[in-house]
């Protein structure tokens, strides 16, 4: 049983500055669990640290490639073995909370659907849906009920919600193999919005624009599973005129809010999660956990 340190919470909370700062205090190395910052050429957007030196699994994936909640545990279950092997701590640290219950639980939960994903679906035909899926989830086609509204409504809410086929989702994947410290890591509603619409100024500031149009002219399209992060949708707005950039910047916020929310609802639900307001409290709690499980310290 190897112990690890995961450390969650919704975007623009501040998690990766906390993980960051516990693996220099505990020679730990960080494994990414975020699902857009394993995709190069969104580095902006995604938020993905510019300094990836003692980090694994960031920027890995081309955007049109998709990416399962199994593979990444198969990627982080080897990573954290060699870092475990290198007598280093493994954090893993991420706002996914699908790749933190595979790898950590062992099982997936079928996802709680956002209202305004469900909304949104159900302003679509059936044959738009179906369309839909034939792009984003083909394989699921042959699995469901066509004929069934609600089965192909379904489906397409929950690749839409998580990047992933409602067929993976109910498994059993196996006995964990870890010891883990569950550490939550959020501000106050406030403060999280304002760290929010700073982080999307930020991203203005540091090239998004250019990020995005490096990526249409490259030929890459809105369908692809990197190209579905926050920011894509409204920049290519905003270069195609349909959207001011204040406009595009704001849709920005609103969504990530939204996501926010949604990661917060995800992580509340596993009451083995302990959250943190300071980081003194946080380090206390890993000084004890490794000191109890690991013979460090």
């Amino acid at each position: 049983m190897i112990p690890i340190i995961v450390v969650v919470g919704p975007t623009a909370a501040g998690k990766s500055e906390v993980a960051e700062d516990l693996a220099k205090k505990c020679n730990g190395v960080i494994v990414n669990a975020d699902a857009r910052q394993i995709y190069k050429d969104i580095r902006i957007l995604s938020a993905a640290p510019e300094e990836q030196k003692n980090t694994r699994l960031y920027e890995f994936k081309l955007v049109n490639e998709s990416y399962s909640f199994a593979e990444f545990v198969v990627h982080a279950d080897q990573a954290i073995a060699e870092i475990a092997a290198e007598g280093k701590v493994p954090i893993v640290v991420g706002g996914t909370g699908l790749y933190i219950d595979a790898l950590v639980q062992r099982f997936v939960p079928p996802p709680v659907v956002a209202p305004e994903i469900r909304a949104r679906v159900a302003e679509y035909s059936q044959q738009e849906i179906i369309d839909l899926l034939k792009t984003s989830d083909p394989h699921v086609l042959n699995t469901i009920d066509v004929q069934n509204p609600r089965r192909v409504q379904r489906a397409l809410e929950v690749i839409l919600q998580t990047g992933q086929s409602i067929t993976s989702f109910g498994q059993d994947i196996g006995n964990s193999p870890y010891i883990p410290l569950l550490i939550g890591w959020s501000p106050d509603r406030e403060e999280l919005h304002e760290r929010i619409a700073k982080r999307v100024q930020q991203m203005w500031i540091a090239g998004a624009v250019l990020e995005v149009k490096q990526l249409l002219a490259a030929g890459h399209t809105s369908g692809e599973p990197g190209m579905q992060a926050i920011g894509v949708s409204e920049i290519e707005a905003y270069l195609s005129g349909q959207l001011t950039e204040v406009e595009a910047q704001q849709k920005m916020i609103e969504r990530t809010r939204q996501y926010a929310r949604r990661q917060l609802t995800w992580f509340r639900r596993n009451k083995n999660i302990v959250w943190y307001t300071s980081f003194d409290d946080i380090w206390h709690s890993v000084h004890t956990f490794l000191q109890t499980n690991s013979n460090r310290f």
